[in-house]
């Protein structure tokens, strides 16, 4: 009986001796305390034991297959200092099981414990909604927003470096992000002094970097232009001027240059004297000397009409700068079949005011006082003999945005003149207005003493003069009937529509504040005759 005992309790020690980590009381121990139990690690990754007993030396191996095989980390066979071995686990992924042996030279124990290894770097991507912009205050592409992608939970920093490696402000330190998107704003503004001002115009460099709870690391970069200076543009030329016929191009020539933008997108504008009639978008250009041909041409798509026109080009930077060119203007005098016209129905309750010859300064000079004082635009059939002799007062009154219209170059009786020579008479005032205010007096044209036939119809048209412009109000000032004579002539005639016919003299300039006020208080507004055209639905 006794020996049985005995044998029972061997049987039993030895079990217990086979078991892991499972020693006897007072006799040999060991636990795993590196690494902590479900924790993930990766790299080169500590581990160690504690023991109890009379240990000479820990083995640590692990196994990535649930213990069907083990490998070896490392033998620790120094009592004293603790238990540890380096494992690299460079090449491995998943879950795995970190064993520690201990053994005392003659019986064994061991303890395990279930982790992830982990040596995959975070996939992260960068990108910047804007890869250049303009931070100054103008609302264009005023500030850009870094765009960083995880697939898993790192920690994000995310630094931005000048052109030499500096870094000039640390959008995210150390910050906590989860899978998915993590948007940061940056405005341009960098800390110097101690004060927050904008980053010098350059080239910057995003670096993101994401570290997982492994210590894994991947690194994304993006570059960034930030530019505040708007583009260079000159004119070279805008050819041909005048147009001549409705199918020729217009071609303009230009340089432009930016500092960091080798392309530029280019849109232009045409504008009459009432403002803008058409818009071209979508032109890209590189810098340098370049041309863009274009037909001018309404929405509609038919030909501009005869007269006279300015470009404006808008070129824009890849940061959203851009520079608008001065006004450049070009003709139309295209051949047209003019038509004769005494007054404009369907333009509402507004007259036109059409002053002729321009012979005298002094009462030119009043009149343009007075139509800006009160706020007036008109039109002026000046002969081109006065055009040139009073050329200060030519551009001033092409400036303010009047109507321009041809009465020839001398004055003389068109329809006792053959075809060249009204031809002739016509085109010199076309020249004349050109050569000092750069304009022309198309489509507009008066003969004078409102003489005409089909001869001088046929040459007015011929050069494109689409409106052969009488009248249906004449005062007669030119009989010099008396200022107050002349307003009230002009006021009680007048209806809506009406062109009255006036003339540079200084009676007439007598009369016109009292003709302003009488209309308007009649319910007439008195405009320009491109605003009479336009009003009733014509270009």
């Amino acid at each position: 009986m006794r020996a049985a005992r005995l044998l029972l309790v061997l049987s039993v020690t030895a079990t217990l001796l086979a078991l892991p980590g499972i020693a006897l009381s007072d006799d040999l121990s060991v636990a795993v305390t590196a690494p902590v139990a479900g924790s993930v690690v990766g790299g080169t990754v500590p581990v160690a034991a504690s023991t109890g007993g009379p240990v000479t030396s820990v083995a640590f191996d692990w196994s990535g297959n649930g213990g069907g095989t083990w490998s070896p980390i490392g033998v620790d066979a120094t009592p004293g200092d603790g238990w540890s071995a380096s494992w690299d686990t460079t090449g491995t992924q998943g879950p795995a099981l970190v064993r520690a042996t201990a053994t005392d030279g003659a019986t064994q124990v061991s303890d395990q414990v279930s982790v992830t290894v982990d040596n995959a770097a975070p996939d992260l991507s960068l990108w910047l909604t804007r890869p250049a912009f303009s931070p100054n205050g103008d609302g264009v592409k005023d500030r850009t927003v870094a765009v960083i992608v995880l697939d898993g939970p790192a920690t994000l920093d995310l630094a931005i470096e000048d052109a030499g490696g500096d870094v000039v402000r640390d959008l995210l330190e150390g910050s906590a992000a989860g899978a998915g998107e993590t948007r940061v704003e940056w405005k341009g503004l960098i800390k110097q002094g101690g004060s927050w001002v904008t980053a010098p115009d350059g080239v910057y460099t995003f670096v993101a970097t994401a570290t997982d709870g492994a210590g894994n690391q991947s690194v994304a970069t993006a570059e960034l232009t930030l530019d505040t200076v708007a583009p260079t543009f000159s004119w070279v030329s805008l050819l041909p001027s005048p147009l001549l016929s409705a199918s020729t191009a217009l071609k303009l020539r230009f340089t432009i240059d930016d500092r960091f933008s080798d392309r530029l997108a280019i849109s232009f504008t045409a504008h009459d004297s009432l403002g803008k009639v058409r818009t071209l978008i979508g032109f890209s250009r590189l810098v340098g000397t370049r041309t863009l041909s274009w037909i001018p041409r309404y929405a509609s798509g038919k030909a501009f009409i005869p007269g006279g026109y300015t470009i404006r080009v808008t070129a824009k930077d890849d940061a959203g700068n851009k520079r608008v060119s001065a006004a450049e203007p070009f003709r139309s005098h295209r051949p047209v079949t003019t038509k004769v016209w005494r007054n404009v129905a369907g333009a509402g309750n507004r007259v036109a005011l059409t002053f002729d010859d321009c012979v005298y300064s002094a009462a030119w000079d009043r009149i343009l006082d007075i139509l800006a004082a009160r706020g007036v635009k008109a039109s002026f059939f000046c002969n081109a003999t006065y055009v040139d002799r009073y050329p200060g007062l030519a551009r001033r009154t092409a400036a303010a945005g009047h109507t321009i219209g041809s009465h020839t170059a001398e004055h003389r009786y068109l329809p006792a003149l053959t075809w060249t020579q009204i031809r002739g008479q016509i085109a010199a005032d076309q020249a004349a207005w050109w050569r000092v205010a750069e304009t022309t007096p198309a489509p507009y044209f008066r003969p004078p003493y409102g003489a005409y036939d089909s001869d001088v119809l046929g040459a007015a048209g011929s050069i494109g003069f689409l409106r052969t412009v009488m009248w249906d109000v004449d005062p007669q000032d030119w009989a010099l009937p008396g200022s107050s004579t002349i307003a009230s002539r002009v006021i009680s005639n007048s209806r809506a529509g009406s062109i009255v016919v006036l003339h540079v003299r200084d009676q007439t300039a007598s009369a016109l504040g009292a003709m302003i006020t009488g209309l308007r208080n009649k319910g007439l507004e008195p405009v320009s005759l491109a605003r009479l055209f336009r009003s009733a639905g014509m270009r």
